[in-house]
């Protein structure tokens, strides 16, 4: 066993639940250690029961493949529910599959649409493939959309999603403040991202800042790091270090892993 792995194995056992995850994931696939099944969900077990979002998951995925235990969709399902709450979006996609197809749950295709959106707001690609194949033959769209010109605020950035995934990004930004106006943070949080980003409206880091606040002060995880990130590069507020760590500890809190690389990348750097 090289020491890579007798480190990770220490650590785990120490009760570092990034650790115990990754660990898990070895034993699965077989990294720089002996495929071992059953090690895999037991060191899963340990850091999902400790709250880690990414390994109610990979619990979840055991349950409905199988691995290290007898499938079992129904006890899956819960594993998916507890990650999805926390706004892990794999989770939140196989619990969109799950309530599509009726694994482990009963079907309910409007749930299903509300988790795939939920994933998809996340960059989870299977969630916006799924969002726009069953708008494309349930009729699902005309419905969503009726509601959003009548100002269900849900539906207005549904449809600005639909938008967003076709690249059509100025119409999607029309959609997502009609919601970000009434205060939909997710909405907030994508219209700043394209004020950001300068794909569909003149470039505007100030902007940009403004709208990952809104979305950021209600506790949107990826809002928060959007604003960290901000922070770090000087991107429409002074350059920052120590209000972005405050920022991306906030979303790593909440299990954005992203945001966690980035406070590791910092003190590895001395910048906190």
């Amino acid at each position: 066993m090289d020491e890579k792995v007798k480190k990770l194995i220490e650590r785990a056992k120490q009760g570092d639940v990034n650790a115990q995850q990754e660990l898990g994931m070895s034993y699965l696939y077989g990294w720089d250690i002996p495929i071992d099944k059953d090690e895999a969900l037991l060191w899963f077990l340990k850091a999902a029961n400790q709250g880690n979002a990414e390994a109610q998951y990979s619990v979840g995925i055991c349950y409905m493949s199988g691995n290290g235990v007898t499938k079992d969709c129904t006890e899956a399902v819960k594993w998916f529910e507890r990650a999805a709450e926390q706004g892990e979006p794999k989770a939140q996609f196989k619990l969109g599959y799950c309530y599509e197809h009726g694994n482990g749950v009963g079907v309910d295709l409007d749930k299903a649409i509300d988790l795939y959106f939920m994933a998809a707001s996340r960059g989870n690609f299977w969630a916006i493939s799924r969002i726009k194949s069953l708008y494309c033959f349930s009729g699902e769209f005309d419905i969503r959309a009726s509601k959003a010109f009548k100002g269900d605020v849900k539906s207005q950035f549904e449809i600005g999603m639909l938008y967003h995934q076709g690249g059509q990004m100025k119409e999607a930004a029309r959609w997502y403040r009609m919601a970000a106006e009434k205060g939909y943070a997710e909405a907030q949080s994508n219209l700043g991202f394209i004020y950001g980003s300068g794909d569909g409206l003149p470039q505007d880091y100030d902007e940009a800042v403004k709208w990952y606040r809104k979305a950021a002060d209600q506790g949107l995880a990826i809002a928060q790091y959007n604003i960290a990130a901000s922070y770090a590069n000087g991107n429409g507020v002074p350059r920052d270090y120590a209000a972005a760590a405050r920022w991306f500890s906030m979303a790593a809190e909440q299990g954005d892993e992203a945001a966690q690389k980035e406070l590791n990348n910092m003190r590895e750097h001395g910048l906190i």
